[in-house]
């Protein structure tokens, strides 16, 4: 998953939740069983890293400088069951 966004007037009302639950739902239907999401490692981002953990995402990777010197991809890692 690369990109999802929620507008920051409708942020923390469960959509950016409901969003990964549809996806997930969707890859499970599929017969999917892991779903990786990207995201930066710049504090700009700090939110939205905290949002995968909350939906049940684990850190899996860092790649340096992968963005541009200093901002990293991080990338996290949820088993679909």
């Amino acid at each position: 998953l690369l990109l999802i966004a929620v507008s920051t007037d409708a942020q923390s009302q469960g959509i950016g939740e409901k969003i990964m639950t549809f996806v997930q739902t969707l890859l499970q239907q599929s017969g999917q069983h892991l779903l990786l999401v990207e995201t930066s490692g710049d504090a700009a981002f700090a939110r939205t890293r905290r949002f995968y953990h909350q939906c049940g995402y684990h850190h899996e990777a860092t790649i340096r400088d992968y963005y541009q010197l200093g901002e990293d991809k991080i990338v996290f890692r949820k088993r679909l069951n």
